[in-house]
């Protein structure tokens, strides 16, 4: 694999990593995926029932046509629970990762979207973003987050549709909290972040195809609810389905 930068530009002072490390990288990857889950229609917007496990290692080596030396492992493990007509979504991701990786692959927590198709497919790397987060990266060699939504049914219906192809609607609702915490090794460990929050989703759908699910959310930590400050609100897509 090569990497190289797309746009070459000026980057704001502010960029969360420095500046992105370019060349070749030689890499081993494993995995092992399980999923246990019966097919059903709903699991593409609300699925209530069903988990799954899976469990990657890549190895980075410069003596494999590469410039990079650094190895990762990641957990991540999902379970749907019906709860009368609601659904209860967990989740839990473990990233570890030592020697020399390019910059832009440290590991941490960040306020940083990420971007899903179809509910579930990532173009490129998902970072452990809690909704609601806001404050400053907090970067390690090891880091873990975690999930819980309350989900509504989703509603079988089109706000707005289009020669009957395209349409938006399918809207629902969740109760949400993250929580995850990223630390060096031989570093104290700081306080765990907790955000709290609900969103509104609505679907973009293609020949009934939710190609898009987007969500407009108020969130924010737990000790600025606890403090009573205002929150701030969010608009992004939405994952439903992590593999």
């Amino acid at each position: 694999m090569k990497r190289e930068q797309f746009f070459k530009t000026t980057r704001p002072e502010n960029t969360v990593f420095s500046d992105p490390e370019e060349g070749d990288e030689g890499s081993i990857n494993l995995s092992y995926l399980f999923v246990n889950k019966r097919p059903h229609i709903r699991n593409i917007l609300s699925p209530n029932q069903g988990f799954g496990l899976k469990i990657s290692i890549k190895n980075a080596s410069s003596n494999i046509w590469g410039m990079f030396d650094y190895r990762k492992l990641e957990a991540d493990i999902y379970n749907n629970k019906k709860i009368g007509p609601f659904s209860l979504y967990s989740r839990g991701r473990f990233e570890t990762m030592n020697g020399s990786p390019p910059s832009q692959e440290t590991l941490g927590i960040f306020d940083i979207p990420n971007y899903y198709l179809i509910g579930a497919a990532t173009p490129g790397r998902e970072y452990m973003s809690p909704r609601g987060f806001s404050g400053e990266p907090r970067f390690g060699d090891k880091a873990y987050m975690g999930t819980l939504e309350l989900r509504a049914p989703v509603v079988p219906i089109s706000i707005v549709e289009l020669v009957k192809l395209i349409k938006i609607g399918s809207p629902t609702f969740a109760l949400i909290t993250d929580f995850g915490n990223a630390w060096m090794k031989g570093e104290a460990d700081q306080e765990m972040i907790i955000t709290l929050g609900y969103e509104f989703r609505m679907s973009l759908k293609i020949a009934n195809v939710p190609l898009l699910t987007f969500s407009y959310g108020i969130a924010q930590e737990k000790y600025m609810w606890d403090d009573g400050q205002s929150p701030q609100s969010y608009f992004q897509m939405t994952l439903i389905n992590p593999f």
